[in-house]
């Protein structure tokens, strides 16, 4: 009896005595931070860089700023990072665990370790620069839809903000 309540409870099942309004809480926890399967690659992979303690990550994180933030998933997780890495610590998996005051931040970081990736080849900075990347590209489309109905003095200003932003891209 007491496996099979405790088998419930590891598959999401409520358990005897466990209120609803309780229940409810604990899903909506959960839910409030993105499972791995839901980030960004590059956000996933750095993330897999960080908990390893891989090098140059330090260097990396300080290269990233609010902006860069935006819309990542992981967005707390890296900001807890780089505040590890400011601190002139080591990042590593337990620096950042004792970072985070969330649990299920902590959770979702122990995920990130525990089923890791390829990182073979890969740097800290080539998923920043992609994370970088990102807000650029989507400006950069937006830019091309809108050059195939400008003309005019319209057309040149798009062309020139263009330019402008492979240059930025090339530069990251």
């Amino acid at each position: 009896r007491a496996a099979r309540e405790e088998l419930r409870r590891a598959l999401g099942g409520r358990a005897k005595g466990e209120s609803p309004v309780a229940e409810a809480a604990a899903r909506q926890a959960r839910a409030a931070v993105p499972r791995a399967a839901s980030l960004l690659p590059a956000e996933k992979l750095l993330l897999v860089l960080l908990t390893q303690g891989a090098a140059g990550v330090e260097a990396a994180l300080d290269t990233l700023d609010e902006s860069d933030f935006a819309g990542l998933r992981a967005g707390s997780l890296l900001r807890a990072a780089q505040k590890v890495a400011r601190r002139d610590e080591r990042v590593s998996l337990g620096a950042l665990e004792a970072e985070l005051q969330d649990e299920a931040e902590r959770r979702l970081l122990t995920e990130i370790a525990v089923a890791g990736g390829p990182s073979e080849g890969l740097t800290a900075q080539d998923c920043v620069r992609e994370l970088r990347s990102r807000p650029l590209a989507a400006r950069m489309e937006e830019l091309q839809r809108q050059i195939g109905t400008a003309d005019g003095a319209a057309l040149d200003a798009l062309l020139v903000e263009k330019g402008s932003l492979k240059k930025r891209m090339a530069e990251l």
